[in-house]
């Protein structure tokens, strides 16, 4: 009996008022600011990617990627790219009127044996730049 008297004489405490859950988060707020380290950025290097803007990212004919260079340029070791090193050139890229791309040393060999594009059989025919 004891028990249940003193379980119900008991006053649950009441919950915490607005101001006194206010004043501990600043509290804390406090010293998470104290213990946080502060960074001091001494040196930044940006990074930027590129592609052609292209449907397809390999060339139909060499089966290379449009990024890298075609095998003639393998072959010939970037050489023709203007690259003094000899293996770090770029190759261009030709767009016919229907849209496909290919390397263009790729394209060209093909239109020599063909007059169609390799992809469609449309007839080729390199797409003029805007003005």
């Amino acid at each position: 009996m004891a028990d249940r008297q003193s379980r119900s004489d008991s006053v649950p405490t009441p919950p915490p008022s607005l101001e006194d859950l206010t004043s501990l988060s600043s509290e804390n707020k406090k010293e998470e600011t104290a213990h946080k380290v502060q960074v001091t950025v001494k040196k930044w290097n940006a990074v930027a990617l590129w592609s052609w803007d292209t449907k397809q990212d390999t060339c139909a004919i060499c089966r290379n990627l449009n990024m890298e260079l075609c095998i003639s340029c393998q072959v010939r070791g970037g050489q023709e790219r203007g690259s003094e090193s000899g293996g770090g050139g770029e190759c261009s890229m030709a767009w016919g009127v229907c849209t496909h791309t290919f390397h263009f040393h790729c394209i060209v060999g093909w239109i020599e044996q063909h007059d169609t594009c390799p992809l469609c059989a449309a007839p080729w025919d390199f797409q003029k730049r805007p003005a």
